[in-house]
């Protein structure tokens, strides 16, 4: 068996590493996937948009949760360099304690959702097709936008009542046409995660733009410009695509998988180990699996003086 891995990784299409290298990131791979006994689409398979789910869901989330609070601050080192980047005339006590509890709410908001959020979405704009809900959708959006619109229309003038109203007919028609993804479909191990990430990116921009003109009448260009990139940011980054580069993470730091996972997983597809089924990655042959998966055991008992421990990963009886 040792001399067939060696062999389909010398004489196969490159795995970009070593041959040493391969073989124990194939190893942890088997060993992480054979750990998983769970009757979920992630047991014995990998989808990139569940590869969080064969770890430690705390340690996941957790990171996940730390990358989100970390890039919202990126606007105030970015945006607080720039010329215009100095508070408005009149900037009192009260308001610096205002524009800080804005901020903490945004903080809080958005690093919890990143911590809990579990599904992957997609856009599903087939719906409006049908005369009953697009007439309904058609219907909210008009009212959300007016009631948005009307009064910043009265307050600040009509571009910021039209700008407001626009932004919130849009968001109401991309927030119902995003939709859980139906993950027993067999759309291919990178399809949901592309999904969602489109999902978020437009809903980043469009509520990411609505805030900065929100705030722009109340405390002026540069606090209205951070809080707006602080949400066209935030959103994107509570997606699931964020919470797949937490868990190549930690299974780099944890099983020295390589960082780019998903070039590893076709590539081990194209050596012949892994093969596409149900819109997932698994191995070709169970023998060769549990062959890496004992080896992976057996070398972590060498290097480290103990096994893998349990903590690591996602072990479901």
């Amino acid at each position: 068996m040792k001399s067939l891995v060696a062999s389909r990784i010398v004489l196969g299409p490159a795995l970009r590493m070593q041959t040493s290298r391969a073989v124990a990131c194939l190893s942890a791979l088997a060993l992480i996937m054979s750990s998983n006994k769970s009757e979920s689409r992630a047991s014995g398979q990998i989808a990139t948009d569940q590869w969080w789910l064969f770890f430690n869901e705390r340690s996941v989330r957790a990171r996940h949760a730390l990358a989100a609070w970390a890039v919202m601050h990126v606007p105030f080192a970015v945006i607080g360099n720039l010329p215009f980047a100095r508070p408005e005339p009149g900037f009192t006590t009260f308001t610096y304690f205002a524009v800080m509890t804005n901020y903490a709410t945004i903080m809080l908001i958005c690093t919890m959702y990143a911590a809990r959020r579990k599904r992957t979405y997609t856009f599903r704009f087939e719906m409006f097709r049908r005369p009953l809900p697009a007439i309904g959708v058609t219907a909210l959006a008009v009212i959300g936008g007016a009631i948005v619109g009307v009064p910043s229309a009265l307050l600040n003038g009509l571009f910021f009542g039209a700008t407001f109203g626009l932004s919130a007919i849009v968001f109401v028609v991309l927030r119902f046409a995003a939709a859980p993804a139906n993950t027993a479909a067999s759309l291919g191990p990178n399809t949901y995660l592309r999904d969602d990430t489109r999902v978020s990116l437009a809903l980043g921009i469009v509520v990411g733009s609505y805030f900065a003109l929100y705030y722009y009448p109340i405390y002026g260009l540069y606090i209205a410009s951070v809080f707006g990139t602080m949400i066209l940011l935030a959103v994107p980054m509570t997606s699931m695509y964020v919470r797949y580069l937490a868990a190549v993470h930690l299974g780099a730091k944890k099983f020295g998988l390589p960082l780019r996972f998903t070039l590893f997983l076709n590539d081990c597809a194209r050596a012949g180990f892994l093969r596409v089924s149900g819109g997932a990655f698994e191995f070709k042959h169970r023998e060769v699996q549990d062959y890496l998966a004992s080896r992976a055991e057996a070398d972590s008992i060498a290097t480290r003086g103990r096994a893998i421990k349990e903590e690591d990963l996602q072990i479901t009886a």
